[in-house]
This record gives structure tokens, sequence and C-alpha cells, in this order.
């Protein structure tokens, strides 16, 4: 067989002595100068910070930067997880934060768990290369436009200052037939999922297409199965799940541990073991209502778990160690193997023939039940995470680097089966003697019908690294790993989501507006609608933080209501930001993965604190020549449209601390808008006084206006159905609006237009004719206004509301039902 040049020079470089198999390599980010460069790489993506691009290779990896004089740095990195946290953390606090810090940059560290004494965190999660980006022509667009003009001129102070009140919980809103208090918009939190709710039905009144998009927060490691109903899901971050419906519901089950969870068994419908670092077993015979602890005798990982009965089992752990019970794990005996490398998965298929399997190629077998083990030789050097066999002489082996190692023998002989993959290939099941599957990064699924013989490439509908696989049948399996867990009915031909199904699963809430033109090509206007305090779970306000940027985009919702755009518009609410960028990050990657075309991006952060009243904001764009446009383009409507905001663009040195960075991290185009971040930063920003007291409605007002006017110029307003004055003019006509909604249950909207400025008077009259409360007496300017009544105080009936204005008047009626 002819080895390609490069290929003979990699593997001739990669045979040097290296200190690991597995390192953390950061790169210069010089934007696309580097994706251009990494061409070819075969490695993976953690992430990217303002100085560095983070990647994840071994020995082979490191020679082909080598063979390409690319600059790096490598730091080994032994752990076993797949989550790492990206934390910004000031000057002082990466002195403080220091021996937590895997690699450190300017303002941050990259670490294995949250800092405490970080701003915020990002998770990095390893996946694949990101693709290139798209470039974003400067044209011109950048010029002025009446249309532009109006939906600018729409932006309305009361109604933002209105909306912003019932987000914050400093006023009441109306949802399910009734009034209920926001109190706290905390990811996981049932206020969390009121605000989702409130939002949802927000954006659906302005004529948007809305969905909830739910993702899952953490990464699952391994799955068990019992029958095709029942099944288990173990995660990094210590959850246990369990489906007795056959996946339509996931239950979070008590198992009470901190520890990472790598392992899960279920023998008979409600008998279960768990293992996890720190020597952690946990057993339940009650379906995991709860939980006892088991005795390991050691401290170290413990990985797969595998039982042929409902007492005798064997645990693979570090360090060559096979723990071994046989009564149902009241005691485990240590059996040593003559191996030091960590095992990560074992097979039994019956009480004497067994497998274990781990680092460094590492193979042990038994024929007595491991009071016994012996070396099999691999032919590999890889990791090998993953054993089954189908009986005594026929099984398979998966691993690092696409190795899938195949035995008739017993394992006497392996050979290496070419799956034409370089992917790491963690799991494999095998439902009889001639179904299989094996899973691995980036979604990578393979399936055979014929016991090996042959071997085909299946789209999960997932790039998301998958690490767990079980299957009850030949027919019925599920798959798992970061942010994703899927079922097959049909023996792994075809997968379906189940994260819709997760008790604990986050939900972003998604508005569409398709375009008339060009429906392909996607604006996204959005803001993550999630806070937190010093007391999350009970008391958190968040009304700059980032009660401000979700006002935003409802009032943009209000505002293009009756608009319509040649490209589509998406307005996007985000949940999880303030446990990493959780949701915007699962959006951008799937997104990525689906191919969708997306041009650009406004995130809006924290827009309405001006503490020292000089208007000034700031415009993150990084160094992608795609973000640099929409920068250009928040800069010109400031500069068309005469808005009263001093801006500042942030290149190289662009905060990547919010939503907009998961997009950069796909390589799609986007902005972040925020206040003077770092001349005139919130003191109350993320504790309970971050509330209304606080906020600049004049300032608040003119960043919506901003994002407004990018997101209409960029969209561009297709004027064929158009439902504004073609001339651009504020409201010619004095005009009182049905209040909404009506009936309405203690708190409704009333708005109107005025065609200049007035003197008015709006005032609430009962069905006797007498007023009972004035809500605006003053002089108003011309245009659109809307203000809330608060009836709480009232009782049920018919109420009428008068506005005079100059020497017009008008008056509705509404109905109050409590």
């Amino acid at each position: 067989m002819k080895i390609p040049v490069l290929a003979l020079v990699l593997i001739l470089l990669a045979s040097a002595v290296f200190a690991s198999d597995n390192y953390i390599i950061s790169l210069p980010n010089n934007g696309i100068q580097t994706q251009i460069a990494l061409r070819g790489f075969t490695g993976y993506y953690w992430g990217s910070a303002t100085d560095k691009v983070y990647l994840s290779g071994g020995p082979k990896e490191l020679a082909w930067l080598d063979y390409y004089n690319i600059r790096y740095q490598a730091t080994a990195f032994d752990d076993e997880t797949s989550t790492l946290y990206l934390c910004y953390i000031s000057p002082l606090g990466v002195a403080i934060a220091g021996n937590e810090a895997i690699v450190s940059g300017p303002g941050y560290i990259i670490s294995r768990r949250p800092i405490n004494a970080a701003s915020s965190y990002q998770v990095l999660n390893l996946r694949s290369m990101p693709k290139e980006g798209t470039y974003l022509p400067d044209d011109a667009i950048l010029t002025y436009n009446t249309r532009i003009d109006t939906l600018i001129h729409r932006v309305n102070q009361d109604t933002i200052i209105s909306f912003l009140n019932r987000l914050s919980g400093n006023a009441t809103i109306n949802i399910n037939g009734g009034i209920d208090t926001i109190h706290t918009r905390y990811s996981s939190t049932t206020d969390n999922i009121l605000a989702a709710q409130y939002l949802k039905e927000t954006l659906q009144h302005y004529g948007f297409q809305v969905e909830y998009y739910k993702f899952y927060n953490s990464s699952a490691r391994h799955l068990a199965t019992f029958g095709r109903n029942r099944a288990w899901l173990v995660t990094e971050t210590s959850e246990a799940l369990r489906t007795t419906n056959g996946g339509e519901t996931w239950m979070l089950m008590p198992d009470n541990t901190p520890n990472t969870l790598w392992g899960v068994e279920n023998i008979g419908p409600d008998s279960v073991w768990i293992s996890g670092n720190s020597g952690t077993i946990k057993f339940s015979t009650n379906g995991g209502l709860s939980f006892i602890d088991q005795v390991a005798h050691t401290s170290g990982y413990l990985f797969g778990i595998d039982f042929i009965n409902s007492t005798t089992g064997w645990i693979a752990a570090d360090t060559g160690i096979v723990l071994y019970t046989s009564n149902a794990g009241q005691t485990w005996i240590r059996q040593n193997t003559p191996t030091t490398s960590r095992l990560y998965d074992i097979c039994f298929v019956d009480s004497a023939y067994g497998w274990a399997v781990g680092r460094d190629g590492a193979i042990v077998h038994t024929t007595d039940g491991g009071a016994n083990w012996a070396i099999q030789f691999s032919n590999s050097i890889e990791r090998l995470y993953g054993v089954a066999f189908t009986d005594r002489n026929v099984g398979w082996i998966t691993g690092w680097n696409g190795t899938l190692l195949h035995t008739t023998d017993g394992g006497t002989n392996w050979r290496i089966v070419n799956l034409w993959t370089s992917a790491h290939l963690y799991h494999v099941a095998f439902a009889d003697s001639l179904r299989g599957c094996v899973v691995g990064l980036t979604g990578k699924i393979f399936t055979t019908i014929d016991g090996g013989a042959t071997w085909n490439p299946i789209n999960g509908r997932t790039l998301w690294n998958l690490y767990g696989l079980s299957f009850a049948d030949s027919l019925v399996g599920y798959a798992a790993g970061d942010r994703t867990l899927i079922k097959t009915t049909d023996g792994g031909a075809s997968w379906e989501s189940q994260v819709n199904g997760i008790e604990n699963a986050w939900q972003n809430v998604i508005a569409t507006k398709p375009g008339t033109t060009q429906p392909g090509q996607q604006v996204i206007l959005c803001a993550h609608y999630d806070d937190t305090s010093e007391m999350p779970s009970s008391r958190a306000p968040g009304a700059d933080d980032n009660g401000s940027g979700t006002t935003g985009i409802i009032e943009a919702a209000r505002v293009f209501a009756q608009t319509d755009f040649h490209k589509t518009l998406k307005l996007c609410l985000w949940s999880g930001e303030e446990q990493g960028l959780r949701g915007s990050a699962a959006y951008a990657s799937d997104a990525a993965d689906r191919g969708d075309s997306i041009v650009g991006v406004f995130n809006f952060d924290m827009i309405a604190w001006d503490g020292n009243g000089d208007d000034s904001v700031e415009f993150h764009v990084g160094n992608l020549a795609s973000s640099l446009v929409l920068g250009n383009i928040l800069d010109s409507v400031l500069a068309n449209y005469s808005i009263p905001l001093r801006r500042e663009i942030y290149t190289w040195n662009a905060n990547r601390s919010s939503d907009h960075s998961s997009f950069w991290d796909n390589n799609y185009p986007a902005v972040m808008g925020i206040e003077d971040h770092s001349g005139d930063f919130n003191p109350y920003y993320h504790s309970t006084n971050d509330n209304m007291t606080h906020i600049d409605s004049i300032f608040f007002k003119n960043y919506v206006k901003a994002g407004v006017g990018a997101a209409a110029t960029l969209a561009i307003i297709d004027p064929t159905n158009e439902r504004i004055s073609d001339d651009g003019e504020m409201p010619r006509a004095f005009t009182l609006n049905q209040n909404y909604p009506n009936p309405f249950n203690a708190a409704t909207l009333i708005s109107f237009s005025l065609a200049k400025k007035a003197d008015i008077n709006l005032s609430i009259f009962d069905l006797l004719g007498r007023k009972i409360v004035t809500l605006i007496d003053g002089p108003m300017d011309a245009g659109s206004h809307t203000v809330t009544w608060n009836a709480g105080n009232y009782g049920s009936g018919i109420y009428f509301y008068r506005l005079n204005a100059g020497g017009s008047s008008a008056v509705a009626r509404m109905v109050l039902v409590k």
C-alpha cells in the first residue's frame, strides 16, 4: 500500500516520545487568517478567547502543526471531561483563581469548573472545527431610508418602561387567565418558565411565528436500558435521569452526589447501579426514588458497569483496577489486572468470560470471573473506550481516532476495521449477533445489520458529541452526549431527539417573520432573558441585565408587527446565559449543523444604565470582517437617524462574555451592543438592586431605536405589502386604540397616537361615569404611545377610558374580569 508523503511524515513525527496522548493546544486568534491556516486540522475545537483559539489533539495533531510551521502552545490534559469553562475574571481575581487554571490569558482562565471569582463564564464543549465564516458585503444598506426612520420613531418610551416593569417583577402580568408576578428569571426556576411563556405569548400577539427551542444543559456519559420503556442516563454534572415511558419524559432522580457520573447499569425494572468520580457507587431498588451508597474501597475514577444478573457484576476503574461483587454490591472486591492503564469499559458474556479496555490500547481478559486477568494485544496505542461481545468469541472495541477493533476468537487476535473516520469513537453496542451500532464525537453513528461485515454511516440529526449508547432490542435504542439525547426505533437507521422530554431541559424563545424574497438569509436580533442575583432562585429583578435587552426585542416585535422584510427576521431570547451562554451556544451550533445562512446577529445585553449621563455605548464586533460590517451598520444608524448615542467600536479587544460569542464560535457575523461597560459599569449588576430605580429611560429608548434601525437595515424592508405610510411621516391623526387584552385581569395596555405634540388627559371612569383614576395629565410628544392601567384595586365590571388631546376627544370601553 502506498502511503502519501504528508501522511508518512506525520506518522514519523507522531512516533516521537510525547508526554501525553491529549493536549489543549492554543494558537493566536487572528480571525480568518487562523481559520485558513487550520484547514485540514484533524483535531477538535474547544473555543476562542480574544487572544487565542483553543484546540484539542494528540501527537498526530501536534505533528501536523509542526509540519505546517504553525506556532502553538500545548498543555498536556489528562482529564476525561468534555466540558471546560472560559471564566472572565478581573486581574485581582485571576491571581486568586490561578490554581484553578488549566490555561489562562488576559482577563480570563480556562478551568474544569466555574470559578467563584468570575464575573461571567462561557461553557466550552469539545466539538469539530467550525466552518469558515460568510463574507457580508458593506454596500448601499448604510444609506438613509425614510421607512426605517418611521420604524425608529415608533419606539415608545412608555411601552418599554411598562414592559420592563412587568418583566422585572415591578408590576404584575396577565397570564393563564389570571395575574402573576415574575420574581426571578434565573434559569431552572419556575419563574423562568413563566417569563418564557409570557414572552412567547407577547411575541405571538405581534404576529410572529413563535416556538420554544429546548436544549439540554449537560453532558450525558452513559445509558442503560431495561425493556423498551425503561432507560437510565447519567451525566458529567452529577445528574441521573430515568424514563419509564420510552423517552416521552425523562425524570431527574435524587442521586445526591456532586461527583461526575460515568457509568450506569439497569438490572430488573427498578434496580440500578451508578458509578462516578471519587469512588462513587450508588444503588437503588426502587427505580431511583432513593439511593444508597456502596463502598468501593477506592477514591479514584469508576467507569463502565456490567452485571450478568441481579447479584453479580463488575466495574472498570482507574489504574487497571476492576471491582467485583457477587452480592449486589453489599461488598465490592478489588481485582488487579496486568495493566496500570485507566480502564473505561467492561463486558461479561457469562460468569466467567469478560473483557475490559482502557488507555494506551489496553485490553485485559478473564476466563474465571476476574480471579485472573491476562493482557491481549490490541494492535493499537489509542484510548479504548467501549467494548461489546455477543458471545465468548465475537467482540468489538471502539476508541480514539476512528479506532474499531474486531475479534472472532475471543481476543486472541484483534484486527482493525476501517470506518474511514478520524473521529473519536466512544461506545459500541450489539442487540444480537448481527445488529450493532457505534457512536462518537461530532455525532458520528455507524450501524451494521450483517455482524460487522459492512458498516454504514448514519445521520443522527446531531453533530453534538455522543458518548453513551444502549439498545433495548434489535430496534429500540438510545444515544446521548453533550447536550443531546436521541432515540431510534428502527435499529439505528433513523434517530429522533428526546430533549423535549427531559424534565430539566431549558428553553429559548424563538420568534420568526419569514422573508418575502430571501427567506434563506436570516437576520437575528437577540438578547438573553434569564438573570441572576445574590439570591437568584427567589428574587432577581434583572432590570438592566438583561431585562433591558429582552424588552428591546419585544419592542422591536411591536414596531415590526406591520412590516415585511426581504430576509427572514428572527427575534431570539436566550436562556442559560448566566450559566455559560448555554442557550445561544445550543442554537448557534445547531444552526451551523443545519447549514443556516445567518447574515448577521445583533445581540443586546444591558442597554439601560447610563450612570454618568454621557450617552456612551459599546459595539463589540471582534475580528471577523463580516462582524465589523454589522458594527458599521449600527454606527451608520446612529448617524443617519440622529440617535444621540456616543459609540466605541471594539475589535481585537472585544468582549466575548455574552451571546454574540456563541455565533462567533461558529463563524457567523455578530455584534454585541452594551452600555459603557468599561468606563461606567452598572454597580447593581447581578444583585437584587438591579431594578427599575436605576433605569435611564431616555438612554434606554435610544438604544432600542439603534437596534430596531440596525435590524431593519440588514433585513431590508419589503414595501410590497407595506402597512406603514409611504412617506415615513409621523401619525397624521389622533387615534385611541382598543385596550389589550380585553377583557383583562388586573392590568391592560392602552395605546394611542398623536399627530402633534399636545397637552393630554387620559382618565378611567366607572359605569356610572365617575372618574376613578387619571393615568396621564400633561404634555406628550407626537407619535404612538402606550400606557398600562393596573386595576388590581378595582372590582370586576365595565369601565371607560377617555383621551382628551387639544381639541380632540375619544372614549372606549373595557371589561375587567377577576
